[in-house]
C-alpha cells in the first residue's frame, strides 16, 4: 500500500506514468492526491481494455474532484487504484465530496475500507478555518459509514505541518530537501 501526492496529472502521459509505477512497484492499493483533475467515477480496468483516462490500468479505480462544470484547472482531486485481485473483492465505493474517495472490500476474513484524502492546506484566515472544518466534518462523517469491525486504511495528504524547525526525520518550515 502507497499514497502519493502526485501534483498534478491531467496529460495522458502524467497518468500513464502513475499507472506505470503503480503496476511495477508490486502494489496492491494506491492512493493518490493532488491530481488536478476534474470529476468523479468508477471504472473496471482490464489488460489490453479501452480506458481512456486510465490507459493501461489494471484492476479498478474510484476517483473523485471538483465539478467540471467548474472553470479553471481541477485542484482537489484524490483516487483510489487497487491491483486486479484486490478488485475482484470490492465491494462498494464512493467519495465524500471532492477531497475523499473510498472503496471496501474484503481479503480472506478481513473486511477492509481504503479511504484516500487530500486535506486543504492549513490556512490561518477564516475561510481557511472554515474550509478545514468542512473537510473533517466530511471525512469523518465517511469513516463513521464503515460498520464496527472493518479495518479502515486511511492514505492520503493531510497537509500537516511541524512548525519552522526540523523534527527528526520530518522536513520543517518549506517541505522539501
Amino acid at each position: 500500500m502507497v499514497a502519493v501526492n502526485v501534483n498534478g496529472m491531467v496529460e495522458k502521459t502524467k497518468r500513464r506514468e502513475i499507472v506505470e509505477c503503480f503496476k511495477n512497484g508490486g502494489v496492491d492499493v494506491m492512493g493518490v492526491t493532488k491530481t488536478h483533475l476534474k470529476g468523479w467515477g468508477v471504472e473496471e480496468c482490464e489488460a489490453g481494455g479501452e480506458s481512456v483516462m486510465w490507459e493501461g490500468m489494471e484492476g479498478g479505480v474510484v476517483w473523485t474532484g471538483m465539478s467540471e462544470k467548474c472553470k479553471g484547472r481541477g485542484r482537489e482531486w484524490c483516487a483510489v487504484l487497487v491491483a486486479p485481485r484486490v478488485w475482484k473483492r470490492v465491494d462498494g465505493h464512493g467519495w465524500c465530496g471532492t477531497r475523499v474517495a473510498w472503496m471496501t472490500g474484503k481479503i480472506g476474513l478481513i473486511k477492509y475500507a481504503w479511504v484516500c484524502a487530500y486535506a486543504p492546506v492549513n490556512e490561518r484566515n477564516k475561510a481557511g478555518r472554515e474550509k478545514m472544518r468542512v473537510f473533517w466534518e466530511k471525512l469523518n462523517g465517511c469513516l463513521r459509514k464503515f460498520e464496527t469491525g472493518r479495518k479502515i486504511v486511511m492514505m492520503g495528504d493531510m497537509n500537516g505541518k511541524v512548525g519552522n524547525e526540523r523534527v527528526g526525520s520530518i522536513v520543517g518550515k518549506w517541505g522539501v530537501e
